[in-house]
């Protein structure tokens, strides 16, 4: 087996064959673990991580059979063969025969010290349902993990969060911080609660398009998640709050378009500020993905908490994406196990359990001293 590194992708050029792996595979990942073949990720999203952000840049590993054509190739900044993520028409797209995957996001603005890491592996190392990860995968995903270290160790961080859909037979030296509920509301039966979830203040109601950082609100919804970041519950799970501002809210807005999405925000709007928003995001009319979108953050200000605001712009964003596209009808969720706060919201919406997933965390051993 040989680790091989793609390059970062060429604006303009189609995916080369090895993306569309990954996605694929990622995908095939989602739905085996949810039961929902709705669950997946656009090539468009993958390639704009891949480009990279002032927010995050992001490295996505292959590890490949190599016995028969190793693969030969200039080696990139970790010693690793680099291969083309993009390819122009006419040029030879090499199909490479991969074990496994792992995308690597590495953080730019908090969370200095960590990495990121999600493992995908082909669909012959899948464990079959009901049974466990065999031996083989745990290799795969050993050495694609031990590729991850040595890439944190160069950019000196010191830990690795890894995300997986299992509780048993996990990586030596990672131990679990939180466990996060994923779940699917059916929208339809979901939209007549609008109705039943009116504010109990005298405030107004407003779609913001593209997290608001052109609008006069822009100052207030900026604060309102960064409280919110703050607030989240993550059991275990060491993480920064993020710290938002109205330039920040427009270059996630950018890279939102650049991954053909779109966003808006449910919000209440008391005397010119935000002081409850509730976030939806959804791919741009698109065969791979019609029917679903995906709720974030729900933030109320504190000193506006318990008069029912969460609920009331949770049930107005669901009512505005009926309105703006019919076809969607599934919303997915996630939260913390633990979470009271979002078990309560979601409730009266009957939320279908898809899958657990348990986050990791581990420890990045500094590279030992030459001893002469």
């Amino acid at each position: 087996m040989q680790l091989i590194h793609l390059n970062r992708p060429v604006p303009g050029e189609p995916p080369a064959d090895i993306a569309r792996t990954y996605v694929f595979l990622a995908n095939l990942a989602a739905q085996e673990a949810s039961g929902d073949p709705a669950a997946s990720v656009s090539i468009d999203s993958v390639l704009t991580r891949l480009g990279g952000s002032a927010e995050s840049d992001a490295v996505l590993l292959a590890l490949v059979d190599d016995e028969l054509t190793p693969v030969v190739a200039a080696l990139g900044p970790w010693g690793l063969p680099m291969v083309p993520s993009t390819v122009r028409p006419g040029d030879e797209d090499r199909a490479l025969e991969v074990a496994g995957l792992c995308h690597i996001a590495i953080p730019l603005l908090e969370d200095l010290d960590t990495l990121d890491v999600d493992v995908v592996f082909d669909a012959a190392y899948l464990p079959l349902p009901g049974e466990r990860i065999g031996a083989d995968a745990l290799d795969v995903e050993r050495r694609l993990l031990d590729a991850a270290g040595d890439i944190a160790r160069s950019l000196g961080r010191r830990s690795i969060h890894y995300w997986v859909d299992r509780h048993e037979n996990l990586p030596e030296g990672y131990d679990p911080a939180v466990e996060v509920h994923q779940v699917r509301i059916d929208i339809p039966a979901a939209t007549p609660l609008i109705d039943a979830y009116p504010p109990r203040i005298d405030v107004s109601t407003a779609i913001v398009d593209n997290y608001g950082g052109d609008t006069s609100a822009a100052h207030s919804i900026a604060e309102l998640l960064t409280r919110a970041s703050a607030d989240a519950y993550l059991g275990a799970l060491p993480a920064e709050p993020i710290c938002w501002t109205p330039q920040r809210l427009v270059d996630a807005a950018a890279r939102l378009g650049d991954r053909c999405q779109e966003q808006f925000l449910a919000t209440v709007i008391d005397d010119g500020q935000a002081v409850a928003a509730c976030e939806f995001t959804y791919q741009r009319p698109d065969p791979a993905n019609p029917t679903v979108a995906e709720l974030g953050v729900v933030a109320v200000a504190r000193t506006h908490r318990g008069r029912g605001l969460a609920r009331h712009v949770l049930a107005a964003g669901i009512a505005e994406l009926r309105r703006r596209h019919p076809s969607i009808v599934a919303l997915y969720g996630s939260y913390a196990a633990g979470d009271a706060a979002s078990v309560a919201l979601l409730a009266p919406y009957r939320p279908r359990l898809l899958a657990t997933c348990l986050g990791l965390v581990g420890t990045v051993a500094p590279v030992e001293p030459r001893v002469n």
